[in-house]
């Protein structure tokens, strides 16, 4: 595991909540749902290539079993998720739609063409409709990019990009979100780059790096915890400058690539930066970014029928604390006391099963 990664985590989740808590009509962060996002998608090619890619390059990966794993670890927090949106509806006479509902239950809605159905219900699962088809395509795209030759990989990724460039500019203006930020095929390009990360990461050179660092060179350390502060800052001050096409994903893409690749090599460093992101409480908070992703929404929601009914009523530094206290709350009573019974179900019923045959 890397931890400054894991750390990278909940900051970037945070960016996500604090991008759909609106006060007085306005998000707390403009940049934080994309951000995140982008952050999230790419970090998934990197991490799965360093932990699953030489099981690909063996012939070793089931990833039918795999998908499998993945989809216990959310699944079912999706599904309980979604009875609660669906009932809450119902309740607020905002009308019931069974081809939304379905394409939720199937992880099927970034696949419309239509932001009504991307975002329904709870809106954030379109990410899960993309990963699931990030994670089909991973034993390919990882023997593609990791296992071509340098001129070959080089024509590959020009060609991705002249496609790439070209898509955003023909995008028509009303497809820009459906198309350049939630639909699979396009935003599998920020998978891809993840794990093209990973072969930078195993590079001769860059094993070399991590050497110098691992072996308390600190002018090193310092520059690249410094660029890496540097690269947050940087994108934050330019992302107001972009048009809505460029930002909603390509924009991104250099720097959280830079990020990550920067955060991997410092990881077992002593640098300052690294010492903060590698604390036990941030670690454990990075272990419940998916929980909080996943309902943050639903506890917003929940907040503005509390607000709207006098029930609750704060200024925006105690809404803000508020919220943040309550979503980690549930997002750690979930992670325990939810999804990791079920996980832990389904790894015992697993070792059964091998164990009987």
């Amino acid at each position: 595991m890397i931890n400054s990664l894991q750390a990278y985590r909940f900051f970037f989740v945070l960016l996500i909540l604090f991008s759909h808590f609106h006060w007085q009509g306005t998000p707390l962060s403009l940049i934080g749902g994309e951000y995140g996002v982008s952050f999230f998608f790419i970090l998934s090619g990197f991490v799965l290539s360093v932990s699953q890619g030489q099981k690909v390059k063996e012939g070793t990966f089931n990833l039918r079993q795999f998908v499998t794993k993945q989809l216990v670890k959310f699944y079912p927090l999706h599904i309980l998720i979604l009875l609660i949106y669906v009932i809450l509806d119902i309740r607020d006479q905002l009308g019931e739609n069974i081809i939304k509902a379905l394409l939720n239950v199937f992880m099927l809605q970034s696949w419309v063409l239509d932001n009504t159905y991307n975002f329904a219900y709870n809106g954030v699962t379109w990410f899960l409709s993309d990963i699931m088809f990030f994670y089909l395509l991973f034993p390919w795209l990882y023997r593609s990019i990791m296992l071509s030759g340098r001129k070959q990989l080089a024509i590959g990724c020009t060609l991705v990009g002249i496609l790439l460039m070209t898509i955003v500019a023909a995008t028509p203006e009303v497809y820009v979100n459906t198309i350049l930020y939630t639909f699979p095929p396009v935003r599998s390009i920020n998978f891809a780059i993840g794990i093209l990360i990973c072969r930078f990461y195993k590079s001769d050179f860059t094993q070399s790096v991590i050497s110098r660092v691992n072996n308390n060179d600190r002018h090193l350390t310092i520059a690249l915890e410094l660029s890496a502060i540097a690269i947050i800052v940087t994108t934050f001050v330019l992302y107001r400058f972009c048009p809505p096409r460029i930002g909603c994903m390509v924009f991104f893409l250099l720097p959280v690539s830079a990020l990550i690749y920067i955060s991997a090599i410092t990881d077992n460093s002593k640098g300052l930066l690294t010492r903060l992101l590698h604390n036990r409480q941030v670690q454990t908070l990075g272990t419940i970014t998916m929980e909080i992703f996943m309902i943050h929404m639903l506890i917003i929601r929940i907040f503005i029928i509390l607000r709207n009914n006098h029930i609750f009523t704060c200024g925006l530094t105690a809404s803000v604390i508020i919220l943040l206290v309550t979503t980690i709350a549930a997002a750690y009573t979930i992670k325990k006391f939810y999804a990791d019974k079920i996980y832990s179900i389904y790894k015992n019923r697993i070792v059964y099963h091998e164990q009987n045959n």
